[in-house]
């Protein structure tokens, strides 16, 4: 996650990566053309099913049909990263627990974005979004503010004390001019549901564009969202280990 070059965090705690493309139904994208073009940069490609059902009413009764559908998805062992094609949900996405910054999407995106300009592929999105899960390690409460920033420290502190609790989650929601942003943040517990022993810090930052796209401008939606993200995950850390991550 980063602004620019400069605000680059080489020792990020990013956990999961995921960048979603959600499309209009009636787009009707040929992703055939598109998986063409970009299979290169994979290994190897499954084919996963999913499975839906549809109940039907009518004046006599009711009938439930079992719909089947595939969803494409292209596996990069090496570098650890997917792209997955749903018709299912009209959307596709690109996956990584091996987030760097955001050449570590960049080159995918321009070259998927070019195939469907060359292939004529009407995209239309409804909805981009950027979604970091930040994890960090804390063994005890007293190092939270090390982490975090002060006001949210004290907060999570404060409810840690609270007999028999499990789990602390947090949700902020905010609206600015070129994005929206889900941020969750606390205590997530690994061992839940039993009673909280372990520490470890959750930023989960969903950084989103809900207005519609189409091609020509979804690039530089993706990079608005990117600097809300960023903005987002130094607002909520604390300065010096801001640095200590760089």
């Amino acid at each position: 996650m980063e602004a620019n070059d400069a605000r680059r965090l080489s020792r990020n705690s990013i956990s999961l990566f995921i960048l979603r493309f959600d499309i209009l139904q009636n787009s009707k994208i040929n992703f055939d053309l598109i998986i063409g073009d970009i299979s290169k940069y994979f290994d190897r490609t499954e084919k996963r099913v999913q499975t839906n059902f549809e109940l039907k009413f009518t004046t006599d009764n009711s009938e439930l049909n079992k719909i089947e559908s595939y969803d494409i998805v292209l596996i990069n062992e090496k570098d650890r990263f997917s792209m997955t094609f749903s018709k299912s949900q009209d959307a596709f996405w690109f996956e990584t627990q091996n987030y760097i910054d955001k050449n570590t999407y960049s080159k995918l995106v321009d070259v998927l974005l070019e195939s469907a300009e060359k292939n004529n592929v009407g995209i239309l999105t409804k909805r981009i979004g950027m979604r970091f899960i930040n994890t960090f390690n804390c063994l005890e409460p007293k190092h939270i503010s090390k982490i975090f920033k002060l006001d949210i420290s004290k907060f999570l502190v404060q409810r840690i004390s609270q007999e028999s609790i499990s789990r602390i989650i947090c949700q902020d929601e905010f609206n600015f001019d070129t994005c929206k942003t889900r941020v969750q943040y606390g205590i997530p517990n690994k061992f839940y549901p039993a009673r909280m022993n372990n520490f470890d810090l959750l930023l989960d930052i969903d950084a989103y564009d809900d207005k519609i796209h189409e091609l020509g401008s979804i690039k530089h939606a993706i990079v608005d969202i990117n600097h809300c993200a960023y903005k987002s995950f130094i607002s909520n850390i604390n300065p010096f280990y801001l640095e200590s991550l760089k």
